[in-house]
C-alpha cells in the first residue's frame, strides 16, 4: 500500500481552507467588487473610445501636415520660379536702358554735329575787330 506523506495531508487541507474561503465571502464586499469592477469596465470603454478619437485626429492632422508640406513645397518651387524670372526682367531692363543709354549719346552727338553753334548776344562772345 501507499504511504501518504504529511506534507501531501498538510498541502490538501490548505487546499480545501483556500477554496473554502471564496465561498464565505459576505454580500457587501461581493457587491462592492462587483460595483468596482462595473466602473473599471466603463472606464476601460471611455478610454478605449478616447484613444480611437486620438487615433482618428492623430490621422487628420497627420494627413493636414502632409498637405500642407506639399504646398510649402509647391509654393518654394514658385517663388524659384519667380526669383529666376525676376532676375531675367533685371538683365533685360539693364541691357534696355544701356541700349537707351547709347541711343541717346548718339542722338545728342549727331544732333551736335549738323546744328551750327548759335552766337549770342553776349558781349564776351564777340570779336573786336
Amino acid at each position: 500500500m501507499k504511504r501518504t506523506r504529511p506534507w501531501q495531508v498538510f498541502l490538501a487541507l490548505g487546499s480545501i481552507c483556500l477554496i473554502s474561503g471564496c465561498l464565505f465571502t459576505s454580500k457587501t464586499s461581493l457587491n462592492s467588487a462587483q460595483a468596482q469592477s462595473r466602473i473599471l469596465s466603463e472606464q476601460n470603454a471611455a478610454q478605449l473610445a478616447e484613444i480611437e478619437n486620438l487615433k482618428s485626429h492623430g490621422n487628420d492632422m497627420e494627413n493636414k501636415l502632409n498637405l500642407s508640406e506639399e504646398q510649402i513645397a509647391l509654393l518654394k518651387q514658385q517663388v524659384d520660379l519667380d526669383l529666376r524670372q525676376m532676375a531675367n526682367y533685371e538683365r533685360e531692363h539693364s541691357a534696355l536702358y544701356e541700349q537707351f543709354k547709347a541711343l541717346a549719346r548718339e542722338r545728342a552727338q549727331s544732333s551736335a554735329e549738323t546744328i551750327p553753334p548759335q552766337q549770342t548776344g553776349d558781349s564776351n562772345s564777340r570779336t573786336v575787330r
